[in-house]
């Protein structure tokens, strides 16, 4: 889909929308927005904007303005569009639906455009209010593999371990291919480049912290602005580093990779000495991920293809942010009630962790009751 001028306009009205205070001494708009916000809204109005072109009411290619294109009739359009699409190309969650046209409302308030019909859309729709409800929780989806990963003790196994049986997996195709006495084929290169990619994603997100995967496609790990930091002779462990500004909650995140920690440095640096060098230009890029035609990072949809190609294969589909669902909803598990703990793996707030895994600790507390019961037989 093609958005002729559409993309700069949309950048431009997120720019307004996000920069709210004015510095007096300097004369600027201060950033005040984390990046990952900046990003979601972005998505919301692009969202927007495909929808309505898929929905042929309106030319994209002949629309000088995005105000044009944000208008009532063409609101009622595009809310119908997502609440009866529900399985062919495009469609959208009622979650993501009610987050999207939230921040299309604050994006039209900012840049003084009435948004009075997305607040009745916001207010009355059904496939909408669902969506609202829903976040008050974890989504269904999210929610069906944690129970599932709960109840198998292989399924966990499987995800703590998915690293090392990844690495693996990429290392008996360049064994193979060595042993043979010839270079890996350009399949061959194709495959253990996403399969090595996906190892060590996976190594940050179990063995270091279960950050969101924008964050994690944006390590950096040359130059001042590192994120990721290697060891040293000083620090013999990596580190994952996020400034406030980088994050979603708008929180540092500082988290160590330890060596000897169920191989989790280890799949990293075999995925940067052996893996990394493997894509064309991973000499000029800065980051962990480099992107496999240019120096830029890797592009989400690029790796949430081999992602779940490579999960399936693996034993357990999945995608990206299932890492941290369920690496909390384990924790919750084994520790009944420390919402401590879950507040420093998500480095998130205890009201967001009570609301997204009560569920489990509910469970968990029931398994504890029933413990207490099954002791009441030795009353004798």
């Amino acid at each position: 889909m093609h958005y002729g001028r559409q993309p700069q306009k949309i950048i431009k009205w997120v720019e307004i929308a996000t920069k709210t205070e004015f510095d007096p001494v300097e004369q600027v708009y201060v950033d005040v927005i984390s990046k990952s916000n900046f990003d979601l809204k972005i998505a919301a109005l692009r969202k927007f904007v495909s929808t309505l072109a898929l929905s042929g009411k309106v030319d994209i290619q002949e629309t000088d303005t995005l105000a044009s294109l944000l208008t009532p009739d063409h609101s009622t359009v595009v809310v119908r569009a997502w609440s009866r699409n529900t399985a062919s190309k495009g469609k959208i969650q009622a979650r993501t639906a009610y987050e999207y046209l939230s921040e299309i409302y604050l994006c039209m308030a900012r840049n003084g455009h009435c948004p009075a019909s997305l607040k009745k859309h916001l207010g009355v729709n059904q496939f909408l209010q669902s969506g609202k409800k829903a976040r008050k929780g974890m989504g269904a989806s999210a929610r069906k593999f944690c129970e599932g990963l709960l109840g198998s003790r292989t399924q966990t196994l499987t995800l703590l371990s998915m690293h090392v049986q990844l690495r693996n997996q990429a290392r008996a195709i360049m064994v193979k291919a060595k042993a043979a006495g010839r270079e890996m084929t350009a399949h061959e290169i194709t495959q253990v480049r996403q399969i090595g990619a996906v190892a060590a994603f996976a190594a940050l997100e179990t063995r270091g912290a279960p950050i969101r995967i924008e964050n994690a496609l944006n390590l950096i790990m040359i130059g001042p602005a590192r994120t990721f930091l290697r060891p040293t002779e000083k620090t013999n462990h990596a580190t994952i580093q996020l400034a406030p500004k980088d994050t979603k909650n708008e929180v540092e995140i500082w988290a160590p990779i330890n060596r000897d920690n169920m191989n989790g440095l280890e799949v990293i640096e075999w995925y940067l000495t052996s893996i990394r060098p493997l894509f064309e230009h991973s000499d000029e890029s800065i980051y962990l991920f480099p992107a496999v035609g240019d120096s830029t990072p890797l592009a989400y949809r690029t790796f949430l293809g081999w992602f779940k190609r490579h999960s399936r294969a693996a034993g357990l589909p999945m995608t990206p942010h299932n890492f941290r669902h369920g690496l909390a909803s384990l924790l919750v598990q084994k520790n009944p009630g420390r919402w401590d703990l879950l507040e420093r793996l998500l480095d998130d707030t205890p009201m967001t962790a009570i609301r997204n895994y009560g569920w489990v600790n509910k469970r968990a507390k029931r398994l504890e009751v029933q413990k207490y019961i099954l002791d009441l037989s030795d009353l004798s």
